[in-house]
């Protein structure tokens, strides 16, 4: 039925154009609805970054899952919604620290399985091992993985850590380098 309608406006302004010696100009049809004002839906869960992401504190980049300093790599998801990846969980941590509202959600990666675990339900390592960013810290699913991989690489100097110690201590070393560049 709308077809037709528009059908015969068509043709009802081409006899009149015809009539008055006019040539007819097609116009476009332009959608008159007004747009959405409602926000995209923002989607909770693990996205794996892209691959010329940069660490959202650092600038330095993100380790894809298949690289060995991906294991390091960590992401969040700002009050706005808006996604953020990190190379090392110290950027992460130095990162939500700094924000004025609290992140919607954030996932760090299983250290052997390099799979996305929700960062508040993550088991910390503090150990003698390479980070990105040198922070030395490995995040595991459970904490008998934790306590296996301490088990596992005792030249390491494996410790269980808190949340509350990393973010202390990612805050020291942001404070430090933060003097250094002065």
């Amino acid at each position: 039925m709308k077809g037709l309608r528009q059908m015969g406006r068509v043709l009802l302004v081409g006899s009149v154009c015809a009539s008055l010696g006019v040539a007819a100009v097609p116009v476009q049809q332009v959608d008159a609805a007004p747009k959405s004002t409602v926000a995209p839906k923002i989607t909770l869960a693990p996205q794996e970054p892209a691959a010329d992401e940069k660490c959202a504190m650092c600038k330095m980049t993100v380790y894809p899952k298949d690289h060995n300093m991906g294991a390091f790599s960590s992401q969040l998801v700002t009050a706005d919604g808006k996604r953020v990846f990190f190379d090392d969980m110290g950027c992460m941590l130095n990162f939500k620290r700094l924000q004025s509202k609290p992140t919607k959600a954030g996932w760090v990666r299983d250290h052997d399985t390099k799979e996305w675990v929700g960062y508040s339900k993550a088991v910390l390592v503090d150990a003698d091992i390479e980070t990105p960013m040198g922070f030395g810290v490995a995040t595991f699913a459970s904490k008998a993985r934790a306590q296996a991989f301490i088990q596992k690489n005792p030249q390491l100097h494996g410790k269980l850590m808190t949340w509350e110690e990393a973010t202390a201590i990612a805050k020291k070393k942001y404070e430090m380098k933060k003097k250094m560049n002065m």
